[in-house]
């Protein structure tokens, strides 16, 4: 019986003793993580939480029956990371971001397009939403596409008003709805995924943009 497995059963009621093992166990955590995630992980991240939470559920529910506690720890990190991604459907926006998804082999998803999309998610944070919360608000029906479409490319012709949004956090509606001719209710229904478009093609998101071709070749016309 291994020394880790007896102290992680003496643990599982001591909320101090399972403070110690999360913090000797840290690293243990963030690569088990790692792991399922496949890719870059900080601690500020949402992938760290549940991983995090999953490290404790471990010792709270771990039996000797259950073999070593590493291999089951590991097993509830990924499981819950799973159920995680499930009920976030990462890697998978609808729209002109539908395209995101796992790559077919087993490397998983493609790391500089993870690392990218982890980065956009920072930044959409100060604007009070994040990446993943696009598959909800972008557009739908062709015309409204074509809106959203004409929008950005009126914000990509006016770099004053870009650099406006970046420092206010605000979209400008109501110059866009006079100058572009665009329903107030459109811009206003999907104002994170515009924000989140313009981010992408004024930022470093080589891979990214890629799939918002659409929206520059309007704003190059």
């Amino acid at each position: 019986m291994r020394d880790i497995d007896k102290r992680v059963i003496e643990a599982a009621n001591d909320r101090e003793q399972i403070s110690d093992l999360v913090k000797e166990y840290e690293f243990f955590i963030l690569s088990s993580a790692r792991k399922t995630v496949k890719g870059y992980l900080s601690k500020d991240m949402d992938e760290w939480s549940v991983a995090l939470n999953s490290f404790v559920e471990a010792v709270q529910k771990y039996e000797f029956s259950k073999g070593s506690f590493i291999s089951f720890a590991e097993k509830v990190i990924r499981s819950r990371l799973i159920d995680y991604y499930r009920s976030q459907n990462k890697f998978k926006i609808e729209s002109n971001l539908d395209e995101i998804e796992e790559m077919p082999d087993s490397k998983g998803p493609n790391l500089d397009l993870q690392m990218e999309i982890e980065a956009a998610n920072q930044k959409f944070r100060k604007y009070g939403f994040s990446f993943f919360d696009l598959t909800e608000c972008s557009p739908k029906a062709k015309k409204t596409k074509q809106s959203c479409e004409a929008a950005v490319a009126f914000m990509m012709k006016n770099p004053v008003l870009i650099s406006n949004l970046k420092q206010n956090g605000q979209l400008p509606i109501k110059i866009i709805e006079k100058n572009a001719g665009i329903p107030r209710k459109i811009l206003e229904r999907h104002r994170k995924y515009l924000i989140a478009v313009i981010e992408i093609l004024t930022g470093d998101y080589d891979f990214l943009s890629e799939y918002l071709k659409n929206f520059k070749e309007d704003a190059g016309k």
